[in-house]
């Protein structure tokens, strides 16, 4: 009976298998059942809180390992995003027969494919024989495409394969304005962090090859434009806190001094009153709200009755 049985294999279809040297049976028509019918994303072990461990034992043993299955029951955990690591594959593979000519060929040929990134370092092989080490870094998914071009191109013997593991910083696209006209850049922050600002080499080198000025010369007045740009909307903020801050101020006089002394706090952050200040503005208005009012029904009153000046009403 070829492994996994028949049953088993047409209820996995779809589910991502991975061999193992174990000549027996691991899953199970009624294990393949449950899990396909429960399970709604296959990944690795999440970033969770364990709240429940159960283990179960086969009655079979294995020389190789331990016939056991152990759950986890939990709630995944929140990460920001750049924690949270993404699944990649690095593909390499020795050159050395090859013009450095189709080397930079193959180069625009993955970067087109799906590669997220390609270089090449100097080796030694062999015999002494100097030599290109080509290195791919790439998602699983875009696998094929990248070894056919390898394979076709380079005329090379063999591909090795490494799983990678990385981690990203935030980014977005940022469009700025620059004496020659707009340049576009990213923007990469991790949380809690100022971001950092990169233009764009392809739109940095057309700007300098249509207007005859330095490369680096747009790159500073790119970066400059960036800081400028963000000083303006920092200030706009700034600004804006400030009069929600004032409003709490003024707010303050009709609330008891434990909540001056709490939203005095938060005041200075944008260089508002410190909370003596507001105790002392608190207990100004205090005296004159417990002054008898005048009446402003006519200016000839001059009752200080609390009766005659009562409201008129709307």
């Amino acid at each position: 009976m070829p492994i996994p049985a028949p049953g088993t294999a047409e209820l996995l279809k779809g589910v991502p298998l991975a061999s193992s040297p174990i000549q027996a049976e691991l899953t199970t028509p009624t294990g393949a059942a449950i899990l396909t019918t429960v399970v709604q994303q296959w990944v690795e072990q999440p970033v969770m809180q364990v709240e429940q461990i159960g283990h179960g034992a086969g009655k079979r043993d294995l020389p190789e390992q331990p016939n056991l299955l152990r759950l986890f029951v939990g709630q995944a955990a929140s990460v920001p995003s750049w924690q949270s690591p993404t699944r990649s594959g690095s593909w390499t593979t020795n050159l050395d027969d090859l013009p450095a000519e189709v080397i930079g060929y193959c180069y625009d040929l993955l970067l087109a494919a799906g590669a997220l990134d390609v270089y090449s370092t100097p080796i030694f092989m062999k015999k002494n024989r100097p030599g290109t080490l080509l290195s791919v870094l790439a998602d699983e998914a875009a696998l094929p495409a990248l070894e056919a071009i390898l394979f076709r191109e380079t005329m090379t013997f063999g591909i090795r394969r490494y799983p990678v593991s990385r981690h990203k910083q935030n980014r977005r696209a940022c469009t700025v304005s620059t004496p020659w006209g707009p340049v576009q850049g990213k923007l990469g922050w991790l949380e809690g962090r100022p971001p950092v600002f990169t233009p764009e080499y392809e739109d940095c080198a057309r700007v300098a090859r249509q207007h005859g000025v330095a490369l680096r010369e747009v790159y500073t007045q790119a970066r400059q434009a960036y800081k400028e740009e963000a000083h303006k909307n920092c200030l706009s903020q700034r600004r804006k806190g400030a009069k929600n801050a004032a409003k709490c101020f003024f707010a303050l006089s009709f609330a008891p001094l434990r909540l001056c002394e709490r939203l005095s706090c938060s005041a200075r952050l944008f260089e508002m009153p410190s909370a003596n200040d507001i105790r002392q503005q608190f207990s100004t208005f205090s005296s004159r709200s417990t002054a008898t009012p005048r009446c402003r029904r006519a200016a000839s009153c001059r009752s200080t009755t609390r009766r005659c000046c009562s409201p008129t009403p709307a």
